[in-house]
């Protein structure tokens, strides 16, 4: 209302609509502005008179063009003077009649809008509108999502048998750890469970199926393990095992997860076990000496203290004929001594000779006349005389360094009992040691060999250990008892995949029964949930062929569809659980009375008049759902349609639709499309499940908890996601596809038309279709590209619910294929400059925090649409407070939502290198998630 000079004139206070704005505006100023025109209106019209220019100027400057030197002062003039003190009643009513012409303007502006779909703000008149074009908003859904049952194992003493039929509507629950109230899910099918069905593997699920190469003897080999232990240390000696097999092994070196092994077995050149069956024996409990044992050693008896090591000693082999022999070590009643007598001779002590400057004597009286060097060679002495008579014997020094003879009735030293004792005694008992165990032997000359026990025999203060093949050496320390044992890592592991004989749509899989019998609840048809330890797949049995049956278990060969091939599932970490059942989001109430029937009334509605009312998926209605209720009318079930007039005179149909206080309203048939009412008294009843939106779309493992107790059933589990739950269609869906359904008429006819339907889905918050190239097996190839509402990647379960959702709009022959988008994450940094001398700016900071993740949260991103850097000043600059803006969009690249980088179909950059667009591919989509990639906000302050 600018150049007013007639009061009683009737301009205009109106404009129609700027181009370029959401709604038709017909005001164009506020209460203040009106207020300030008024004024100087009125100034220009009674210019001469001093009087009433007093009260118009009061508070004013003089010269207000010199006063608003800005924008900003002109505002606060404005805005002082409109809520200024109170003055005389002509500026009031002057005031009074701008605030009322800034209401009734908002009001002709509020009234004009609703009358149109794109300016509507009221839910109800946006409803009627949409109406008009038989497009009715898509309700809320409710999530869903299969879980798996573990049955009670059988217990005749407490009445469990393990086997049953479990109803439909057992009611489940998360536990939120945030303390709000749990989200109720309930089964929506009858199962026939059995504990044998609980967890199913494949055979040699633990059992690596790689080899383990041992190198020859000196080289080293590392062992993997989980965890090093703490006590091992470098240079000890340690045992590999497999099964019949070992070699001996020395610690050399030790890292975070594996030891390094050296090859120390005399003669291994080298070998390659099964990983499954090899472990490390560390950590000797027993370790002892053997008796004296090897070559030349013999068991003795009564053996003489004058006997040590280097003795020699004698025995007669014939008349006259003596053997000598060397003692090289004496270990109790075993004599080590070269070379070896023959067994039941007595030794006798052989005595060295004085050696005096003359040479060596020796006594006439000898049991030989030889006497013999210190290598035991034989040699004559001559006889000393004096006076013609022998004195003694003599031998030159010059001829050894020691003389060594036999006396004339020479000493007994022993008498040999056994010239081979046993290698392997000791002394004591022998403990735990028992056949069948494995023990290192190292010889006197540093080698080290393993064996394994075949017999251990107690003695009389001493026991014997027997070993097969045992090599002729000389055993000086032998370990065994080991008490640590390791295990590879991985040994545990087959790696194979679960599945095998992959077909364009079935697999088989090999699976261990915890009995040789047959569940009866496993039959074709039964649903399956293969379960790996990063991917996953729902799949629903073919045929079942018996393998084998053992004591342990019955081995079986399943046919199940959709192939699983190409997904990673190893058979060490894949799980196959096969007492499944589909849940859904809400809890089942009460029965409750709805109204009563009138035969001669058509078209009869009813409202049930309560709010959050469960919707579960059924490709047979537009919007993908359908409302959880039971109606019963004179006890018989009537059916829920999505539209009455598809309906025969006779059918018990009804159709619900959502009222804007989310009531539902049930509407029955008028004699010609669905049957009318019965008459009656509260012959109308009705039950309802209620739990539905986005809050139901609980991530794997969430549901784990029974609400009550069961006979049947133990626990619960969630492998996968719910999805499908999704909030009422907004209304800035409603404006955009409800002309839609004009050109579709719930037809897929262009390639465009697919995206459309797909987006009426209450359970997708978003769709776009394109045209794929064409194929050998199909010529039309379209592919839909969904954000499920809620956000995260489109479950198997939805994928394919929506894949016929979509085929049953569709022509024949076009190929429909689904497809999660992709995001591409908001990485954004910007400094605010604020004027803090009316601003604080920490909290503009957060305005405009909250401002962006609003503006570009996953609900309101538009798949495909580019995203410019002007965009963002706009938003940012918007916020009040705020003067300018410095920022820098995503300056580390792309991310998607699991942190993975991501290329957009392409990327404009500045002359500054700063990011000036985003283009995404068709099945990206950009927007900010604060939790994986907060913006960061700075501010300082802006002077003005």
């Amino acid at each position: 209302m600018t150049g007013l000079t007639d009061l009683n004139a009737r301009t205009d206070l109106t404009r129609w609509n700027r181009a370029g704005l959401n709604q038709v505006q017909y005001l164009d100023g506020n209460a203040a502005t009106y207020l300030e025109d008024l004024r100087l209106a009125l100034r220009q019209q009674f210019a001469g008179n001093d009087e009433v220019l007093s009260w118009l100027d009061s508070g004013q400057p003089l010269d207000p063009a010199l006063a608003d030197k800005t924008l900003r002062d002109w505002q606060r003039r404005l805005r002082d003077q409109y809520g200024g003190a109170r003055r005389d009643y002509a500026w009031e009513m002057l005031r009074s009649f701008a605030r009322a012409t800034h209401v009734l303007t908002h009001t002709v502006n509020a009234y004009a809008n609703e009358r149109y779909i794109n300016t509507a703000t009221q839910w109800d008149n946006l409803r009627r509108l949409v109406n008009m074009l038989d497009y009715h908003p898509a309700p809320p859904a409710s999530a869903e999502t299969w879980v798996a049952l573990i049955a009670k194992t059988p217990d005749p003493d407490k009445g469990i048998i393990g086997i049953g039929t479990v109803a439909a509507g057992l009611v489940l629950q998360n536990q939120p750890k945030d303390g709000s109230s749990p989200l109720i899910f309930e089964t929506l099918q009858e199962l026939a469970l059995d504990y044998r069905l609980n967890e199913l593997r494949a055979p040699d699920y633990n059992r690596a199926q790689q080899l383990f190469s041992l190198p020859v003897k000196g080289q080293t080999v590392d062992f993997p393990l989980q965890a090093v232990p703490d006590a091992v240390t470098v240079g000890e000696y340690a045992l590999l095992t497999c099964s019949n097999a070992a070699v001996a092994v020395a610690v050399s070196a030790i890292g975070a997860d594996y030891l390094c092994l050296t090859i120390v077995e005399e003669g291994f050149s080298g070998a390659q076990w099964p990983l499954a069956d090899v472990r490390l024996q560390l950590a000797p409990a027993w370790q002892e000496a053997p008796r004296l044992n090897g070559s030349n050693v013999v068991a003795v008896s009564n053996v003489s203290s004058n006997v040590s090591a280097g003795s020699v000693l004698a025995y007669e082999v014939s008349a006259s004929n003596w053997a000598l022999l060397r003692v090289s070590t004496v270990d109790g009643e075993r004599i080590a001594l070269t070379p070896t007598p023959p067994n039941g001779v007595s030794l006798s002590l052989c005595l060295q000779a004085n050696k005096q400057t003359a040479g060596f004597i020796l006594p006439l009286q000898r049991a030989h006349t030889q006497v013999w060097r210190s290598d035991l060679t034989a040699i004559s002495p001559t006889n000393h005389s004096e006076a013609g008579v022998a004195i003694y014997s003599l031998v030159a020094a010059t001829e050894s360094t020691n003389i060594y003879y036999l006396p004339a009735q020479p000493p007994v030293a022993f008498s040999v009992v056994n010239t081979s004792p046993e290698a392997l005694e000791f002394a004591g008992k022998p403990g735990d040691l028992s056949s069948g165990g494995w023990i290192l032997l190292h010889t006197q000359d540093r080698k080290v060999y393993s064996y394994r026990l075949s017999s251990v025999t107690s003695l009389d203060k001493a026991y014997r250990l027997s070993v097969s093949g045992l090599a002729n050496n000389r055993w000086v320390l032998a370990q065994g008892l080991f008490a640590t044992s390791l295990a590879p890592r991985g040994y545990d592991q087959n790696l194979s995949p679960i599945y095998h004989n992959a077909s364009g749509s079935s697999c088989q899989l090999d699976l261990l029964l915890p009995s040789s019998a047959l569940p009866a609840a496993l039959t074709p048809g039964r649903v399956l949930w293969v379960v790996g330890s990063t991917q996953q797949q729902r799949v629903t049995v073919q045929t079942i062929v018996p393998l084998e049956s053992a004591a342990s278990g019955g081995w079986i060969r399943l046919s199940v569809a959709p192939s699983l091939a190409g997904l990673s599932l190893p058979k060490y970490a894949t799980r196959i659980y096969a007492n499944v059942v589909l849940a859904g989001h809400g809890e089942t109430r009460g029965q409750t009375v709805l109204g009563n029937g009138n035969r001669i009334e058509p078209n009869q509605e009813f409202i049930y008049r309560k709010t959050d009312l469960a919707f579960e998926q059924d490709n047979q209605f537009v919007s993908g759902v359908r409302a959880a209720v039971t109606v019963l009318v004179d006890e018989r079930r009537w059916t829920q349609v999505d539209n009455l007039r598809d309906s025969e005179a006779a059918d018990t149909h009804f159709e619900a639709t959502l009222t804007e206080d989310d009531q539902l309203l049930l509407r029955f048939g008028d004699g010609i499309h669905g049957q009318r009412l019965p008459t009656g008294t509260n012959n109308l009843l009705i039950q309802g499940r209620f739990g539905s939106g986005t809050q139901g779309n609980l991530p794997a493992g969430s549901l784990n908890k029974l609400k009550k107790p069961h006979l049947l059933v133990e626990s619960v589990l969630q492998p996968a996601a719910a999805t499908g739950g999704g909030d009422r269609e907004s209304g800035e869906s409603l404006r955009s596809q409800a002309p839609a359904s004009v050109l579709t008429l719930d037809r897929a006819v262009t390639v465009a038309d697919y995206g459309h339907i797909a987006w009426r889905h209450a359970s997708i918050w978003q769709a776009r279709s394109h045209a794929l190239p064409a194929t050998a097996r199909a010529s039309d190839r379209v592919e839909v590209v969904l954000v499920p509402a809620g956000g995260g990647a489109v479950s198997q379960e939805l994928a394919g619910s929506m894949k016929t959702y979509l085929e049953g709009f569709s022509r024949p022959g076009v190929l429909v294929s689904i497809k999660s988008y992709q995001a591409i994450l908001l990485d954004i940094e910007l400094t605010l400059r604020v004027d803090i001398t009316a601003y604080d700016g920490n909290q503009i900071a957060e305005l405009v925090r909250l401002t962006l993740l609003d503006s570009f949260s996953l609900s309101k991103a538009v798949l495909a649409e580019p995203l410019y850097l002007s965009r963002l000043y706009q938003v940012v600059e918007s916020v009040e407070g705020v003067e300018n803006v410095a920022l820098a969009l995503n300056p580390l690249g792309f991310v998607d939502e699991n942190g993975l980088p991501v290329v957009p179909a392409d990327a404009f950059y500045g002359a500054d290198n700063s990011l000036r667009r985003i283009s995404p591919a068709p099945h990206q989509l950009i927007y900010l998630n604060s939790q994986l990639l907060a913006p960061e906000i700075h501010w300082e302050a802006a002077y003005v």
